[in-house]
């Protein structure tokens, strides 16, 4: 690790601690600098220190703590003169830093950059945590990682696959582990495992392995995978879309990659048949309706035929005297 004591101004007075991503999942490419936003204030005008820690949960391994302490109470009106230390993982280097906002910055992103960072603001008295997860696009090294947008109707079953190629046939575990990133912490979905794996084969989900799976509670009945790792997710709901981030760890490395699913309210093909029997049955009252007022006029009018006297009582009608007919 690597100390450095440096003084600043912070600036505004705030009454309590709050923090969240400003985005997640951070996209970026090989090479380029990766920036974990976050939004942090501060709402209270006697904290005297605060402790800010982001680590690499993916690959269990601290970046930075940054803290700030005995804060000049005396210009809390205006801000705070604190006295501030950082200090940098040692496989960071020179890579990592904060902004001023405590967003992480990593500059020359790489493969094993990939994965979900989490930020722990502590106070005297209080702690938040948040997660953002960082992709890395393009090819991953060792590990060849991809994968495409997945969709699905309200109610059916959605599949989240992906593509793996690993360069060497003869390892022995793939550890596969599915999470929807969502905020403050991503939600864990299932872990799959192939382990002990013996022998060749063309595709890497049909060697010889001991496979295990474990479904988190939340997800115990909808969630399954396929041999290939694919998630399938049964009874999709509009909560389920989002992006899902899927990590797999081998002998020769670890990589992982988001898949975006979507969710519609389109009319599935199997829902036609008794809409249109709804249909039909209204339609069908309304002809019987129809009928019924054309029969019930044609009774009025060829039935037996009433006249109205002034008295205002209706009578049989009488055939005139002298007519013999009938």
């Amino acid at each position: 690790m690597r100390g450095a004591i440096i003084f600043l101004a912070f600036m505004g007075a705030v009454t309590t601690i709050s923090v969240a991503p400003l985005q997640n999942p951070v996209w970026v490419s090989p090479g380029e600098k990766a920036i974990l936003p976050v939004s942090l204030q501060l709402l209270n005008p006697t904290w005297d220190f605060y402790h800010i820690k982001w680590s690499f949960l993916t690959g269990d391994r601290p970046v930075l703590i940054y803290t700030m302490e005995r804060c000049n109470q005396s210009l809390a009106a205006s801000g705070q003169q604190c006295q501030q230390r950082m200090e940098v993982g040692d496989f960071y280097n020179s890579r990592a830093n904060i902004s001023y906002n405590t967003s992480l910055v990593l500059q020359d992103a790489q493969p094993d950059d990939a994965g979900v960072y989490q930020l722990t603001v502590q106070g005297l008295d209080v702690a938040h945590t948040v997660q953002i997860t960082l992709i890395l696009q393009g090819t991953f090294a060792p590990l060849f990682l991809s994968s495409s947008p997945a969709h699905a109707h309200l109610n059916q079953t959605a599949l989240l696959s992906f593509s793996l190629r690993t360069p060497s046939s003869g390892w022995d575990f793939i550890h596969i582990t599915w999470e929807l990133i969502s905020s403050p912490k991503n939600r864990p979905i299932l872990t799959y495992t192939l382990d002990g794996c013996t022998g060749k084969a063309w595709n890497w989900w049909e060697q010889s392995c001991t496979i295990s799976q474990e479904v988190d509670g939340s997800y115990r009945q909808r969630a399954g995978v396929q041999p290939n790792g694919t998630l399938a997710l049964r009874d999709v709901r509009d909560e389920d879309a989002g992006t899902y981030l899927v990590m797999v760890r081998a002998p020769d490395g670890l990589a992982c990659v988001g898949v975006n699913l979507s969710v519609s309210r389109e009319m599935l093909a199997a829902e036609w048949p008794s809409i249109l029997s709804i249909i039909q049955i209204a339609a069908a009252g309304v002809v019987l309706c129809f009928l019924a007022l054309i029969l019930g006029e044609h009774m009025f009018w060829h039935g037996d035929k009433l006249e109205e006297t002034p008295g205002g009582t209706c009578h049989q009608s009488q055939p005139p005297p002298g007519d013999n007919s009938g």
